[in-house]
Protein backbone atom coordinates (compact mmCIF):
# COMPACT_ATOMS: atom_id res chain seq x y z
CA UNK A 1 0.00 0.00 0.00
CA UNK A 2 1.47 3.67 -0.59
CA UNK A 3 0.27 6.58 0.89
CA UNK A 4 -0.03 10.02 -0.55
CA UNK A 5 0.45 12.95 2.01
CA UNK A 6 0.04 16.47 0.94
CA UNK A 7 -1.37 19.91 2.01
CA UNK A 8 -4.25 20.67 0.53
CA UNK A 9 -6.83 24.07 0.07
CA UNK A 10 -8.52 25.86 -2.18
CA UNK A 11 -6.65 24.84 -4.81
CA UNK A 12 -7.42 20.92 -3.78
CA UNK A 13 -11.05 22.67 -4.00
CA UNK A 14 -11.34 24.56 -7.45
CA UNK A 15 -8.54 21.87 -9.41
CA UNK A 16 -10.50 19.63 -11.54
CA UNK A 17 -7.27 16.95 -11.14
CA UNK A 18 -5.89 17.66 -8.09
CA UNK A 19 -5.43 14.38 -7.04
CA UNK A 20 -5.54 12.37 -10.61
CA UNK A 21 -2.24 13.73 -11.50
CA UNK A 22 -0.20 12.37 -7.97
CA UNK A 23 -1.76 9.53 -8.85
CA UNK A 24 -0.62 8.89 -12.14
CA UNK A 25 2.38 10.14 -11.14
CA UNK A 26 2.87 7.58 -7.90
CA UNK A 27 0.37 5.36 -7.58
CA UNK A 28 -1.11 5.43 -4.44
CA UNK A 29 -3.70 3.75 -2.28
CA UNK A 30 -4.75 6.13 0.50
CA UNK A 31 -4.63 9.79 0.55
CA UNK A 32 -3.96 12.37 3.70
CA UNK A 33 -4.53 16.02 3.23
CA UNK A 34 -3.32 18.55 5.66
CA UNK A 35 -5.83 21.26 5.92
CA UNK A 36 -7.36 24.33 7.14
CA UNK A 37 -10.27 23.16 9.59
CA UNK A 38 -12.18 25.54 7.63
CA UNK A 39 -11.79 23.12 4.49
CA UNK A 40 -12.42 19.95 6.02
CA UNK A 41 -16.09 18.83 5.06
CA UNK A 42 -15.45 20.25 1.70
CA UNK A 43 -12.54 17.90 0.73
CA UNK A 44 -14.37 15.58 1.98
CA UNK A 45 -17.02 16.00 -0.05
CA UNK A 46 -15.14 16.96 -3.19
CA UNK A 47 -13.20 13.16 -2.90
CA UNK A 48 -15.91 11.10 -1.24
CA UNK A 49 -14.60 8.66 -3.56
CA UNK A 50 -11.08 8.50 -2.77
CA UNK A 51 -9.76 6.42 0.15
CA UNK A 52 -8.93 9.91 2.34
CA UNK A 53 -8.32 11.16 5.19
CA UNK A 54 -7.91 14.92 6.50
CA UNK A 55 -5.73 16.09 9.11
CA UNK A 56 -7.15 19.25 10.02
CA UNK A 57 -4.99 22.23 11.49
CA UNK A 58 -6.37 24.83 13.56
CA UNK A 59 -4.50 27.88 12.26
CA UNK A 60 -2.41 26.86 9.19
CA UNK A 61 -0.84 30.32 9.23
CA UNK A 62 0.76 30.90 12.88
CA UNK A 63 1.58 29.80 16.03
CA UNK A 64 2.79 26.82 17.24
CA UNK A 65 0.33 25.38 19.62
CA UNK A 66 -1.15 23.24 16.92
CA UNK A 67 1.94 22.30 15.48
CA UNK A 68 3.86 19.27 17.40
CA UNK A 69 -0.46 17.72 17.67
CA UNK A 70 -1.11 17.92 14.12
CA UNK A 71 2.66 16.26 12.89
CA UNK A 72 1.80 13.44 15.71
CA UNK A 73 -1.67 13.15 14.33
CA UNK A 74 -0.29 12.32 10.71
CA UNK A 75 1.89 10.02 11.41
CA UNK A 76 -0.65 7.81 14.11
CA UNK A 77 -2.88 8.07 10.86
CA UNK A 78 -0.12 6.09 8.86
CA UNK A 79 0.66 3.73 11.82
CA UNK A 80 -3.11 3.39 12.19
CA UNK A 81 -4.43 2.57 8.96
CA UNK A 82 -1.63 1.73 6.59
CA UNK A 83 1.03 -0.32 9.14
CA UNK A 84 2.25 -2.02 6.76
CA UNK A 85 2.86 0.80 4.07
CA UNK A 86 5.71 0.04 1.42
CA UNK A 87 6.17 3.63 0.56
CA UNK A 88 5.28 6.78 1.99
CA UNK A 89 4.58 9.95 -1.08
CA UNK A 90 4.94 13.11 0.62
CA UNK A 91 4.41 16.20 -1.48
CA UNK A 92 5.21 19.56 0.41
CA UNK A 93 4.13 22.08 -1.67
CA UNK A 94 0.52 23.84 -1.36
CA UNK A 95 -0.59 25.04 1.73
CA UNK A 96 1.49 27.37 4.26
CA UNK A 97 4.98 27.32 5.06
CA UNK A 98 3.48 26.32 8.34
CA UNK A 99 1.71 23.62 6.93
CA UNK A 100 4.75 22.53 4.94
CA UNK A 101 6.96 21.78 7.71
CA UNK A 102 4.78 20.07 9.76
CA UNK A 103 4.49 17.84 6.39
CA UNK A 104 8.30 17.52 6.33
CA UNK A 105 8.51 16.48 10.48
CA UNK A 106 5.60 13.89 9.88
CA UNK A 107 7.87 12.46 7.26
CA UNK A 108 11.28 13.06 8.99
CA UNK A 109 9.55 10.72 11.82
CA UNK A 110 7.91 8.22 9.06
CA UNK A 111 11.36 7.68 7.30
CA UNK A 112 12.54 5.94 10.30
CA UNK A 113 9.89 3.00 9.74
CA UNK A 114 9.17 3.53 6.20
CA UNK A 115 10.53 4.49 2.80
CA UNK A 116 9.67 8.21 2.09
CA UNK A 117 9.84 9.61 -1.50
CA UNK A 118 9.46 13.54 -1.02
CA UNK A 119 8.10 15.32 -4.07
CA UNK A 120 6.44 19.15 -4.80
CA UNK A 121 4.34 20.19 -7.24
CA UNK A 122 3.56 22.67 -8.88
CA UNK A 123 0.38 23.70 -10.98
CA UNK A 124 1.20 24.91 -14.53
CA UNK A 125 -1.83 27.06 -14.82
CA UNK A 126 -1.39 27.41 -19.01
CA UNK A 127 -1.77 23.43 -19.27
CA UNK A 128 -3.60 22.56 -15.99
CA UNK A 129 -1.22 19.70 -15.00
CA UNK A 130 0.73 19.24 -11.90
CA UNK A 131 5.06 19.02 -12.94
CA UNK A 132 6.33 17.10 -9.74
CA UNK A 133 9.88 17.10 -8.81
CA UNK A 134 11.38 14.32 -6.80
CA UNK A 135 13.59 15.89 -4.03
CA UNK A 136 17.31 14.16 -4.15
CA UNK A 137 18.50 11.88 -1.30
CA UNK A 138 21.55 13.89 0.31
CA UNK A 139 23.59 12.90 3.10
CA UNK A 140 24.13 16.16 5.42
CA UNK A 141 27.23 14.37 7.29
CA UNK A 142 28.94 13.04 3.80
CA UNK A 143 28.08 16.69 2.39
CA UNK A 144 28.91 18.49 5.09
CA UNK A 145 31.95 16.67 5.44
CA UNK A 146 33.09 16.79 1.96
CA UNK A 147 32.26 20.30 2.30
CA UNK A 148 34.85 21.22 4.50
CA UNK A 149 37.31 19.31 2.64
CA UNK A 150 36.71 21.19 0.07
CA UNK A 151 37.49 24.49 1.72
CA UNK A 152 40.53 23.13 3.53
CA UNK A 153 42.41 22.75 -0.02
CA UNK A 154 40.56 25.45 -2.22
CA UNK A 155 43.50 27.70 -2.67
CA UNK A 156 41.76 31.13 -2.83
CA UNK A 157 40.79 30.78 0.78
CA UNK A 158 44.14 31.05 1.58
CA UNK A 159 44.75 34.21 0.99
CA UNK A 160 41.19 35.67 2.21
Amino acid sequence: MKVYITPAGKTALLASNFLERAREEFGFDIVILLADVNLANDLYNKFYRENLIVVPVSNPFFGNSDYLRTVRRIVKKVLLFCPEAEQIIVNSSGGTEKMTSIIKDASDILSKKYPILRSWGVHDTISGDVIFTLKPDIDPVEELEELEEEIKYDPSMENG
